[in-house]
Order: C-alpha cells, then structure tokens, then sequence
C-alpha cells in the first residue's frame, strides 16, 4: 500500500501535463481524474475574477482554473474585487452568492458590470437552491453553479458561459439596470 501512495502523486503531475479527458488508471487500478484544459476564448488567455471568502475554496477554485488554463486573479469580498478590477476588466466573474459585508455575489456582479460599462459574463457558485435567487441570476444573465459540483462540471459550465457570451446578440434594453419591474 505505500508503494502505490508514492507513485500516486507523480502520475498525477504527469497527467495533469498531459491534459487529457480519460480518467488514467494508476498502479493497482486508483482512477485519476484529469482536468482538460480549456482552448483559449479569441487565441488568448480568459482572465477570471474570483470571488470566495473562504480562503480554503478560494485556494482550490484558484487551482482547478489555473490548472484549467485561465489566468485567476483571486479575492476574498466585493470590496477588493473593486479594488483589483480596472478596465477592461476581466473576461468573466466567478462569485460566490453569499459574500461578507451584507453584499451578495449577484449585486457586486451588477455593481461591477456598471463601473466596467459592458456586461462582463459572471457565474454564481452557491449552495442555495432557491427560485428568487435564481430568477435574479437568469434575470442578469448569470449562469449558477450550485454546491457540491465536480471541477470537471465547473469547467464546462465557464466555458460554455463565454462562448454563449461571445455569440452575437440583440443588445439588452438596460446593461446591467435594475429590473426588478419585470416581475
């Protein structure tokens, strides 16, 4: 048994350089699941906004992207997503739903969106199932993510979020407006 415990993270190095879809079988049949790297959006890199205020998520989101392929720039609340984020601004948001400081993932989207002038294409990651949140969410155009996901998922949900984005489309009547009359 420990001979297997140390090959197991060398063939996890090894495959994760390799980037493939196949789950990789190591010594004694232990399953390794590979990430896939996604292939860069417009021949470049996709930068992601992070927002996680639990430092252990945050670490192991910021892993699963990076390993992904994206450029991560990682904060823990709206108030330094703010101060981080300048135009153009990142290529997507990723936020948690409940943030510190009363401020929730779906308002600091909107607030964000606002000072950048565009509609920048965000994900909620949440363990809350209710409808309210995620009429709000589909309202702005926000893709959500609910708690537990397998990375794998993640990864699929963000890229199909950008290229959905990046389709060409009639222009919203108010980017990023207040339409809570809708209802």
């Amino acid at each position: 048994m420990a001979a297997s415990q140390q090959v197991a993270p060398a063939r996890v190095r090894r495959c994760r350089r390799v980037r493939s879809h196949t789950p990789i079988r190591g010594q004694r049949g232990a399953p390794f699941i590979v990430l896939s790297s996604p292939i860069p959006h417009n021949n470049r890199i996709v930068r992601i906004l992070l927002v996680e205020d639990d430092r252990l998520q945050a670490k192991a989101l910021a892993a699963i992207l990076e390993d992904a392929g994206f450029e991560v720039v990682s904060v823990p609340d709206a108030g330094k997503a703010f101060q981080v984020v300048e135009p153009p601004g990142p290529d997507l948001i990723l936020s948690d739903y409940r943030l510190p400081e009363g401020v929730s993932g779906l308002t600091m989207i909107r607030m964000l969106r606002k000072l950048l002038g565009r509609v920048v294409p965000a994900i909620l990651i949440t363990g809350d199932t209710q409808a309210a949140i995620a009429e709000d969410a589909a309202r702005e155009g926000c893709a959500i993510v609910h708690k537990p996901y397998l990375p794998r998922d993640l990864i699929d949900v963000i890229n199909r979020h950008l290229e959905t984005a990046a389709e060409p489309r009639s222009a919203p009547s108010s980017a990023g407006g207040d339409r809570r009359g809708d209802r």
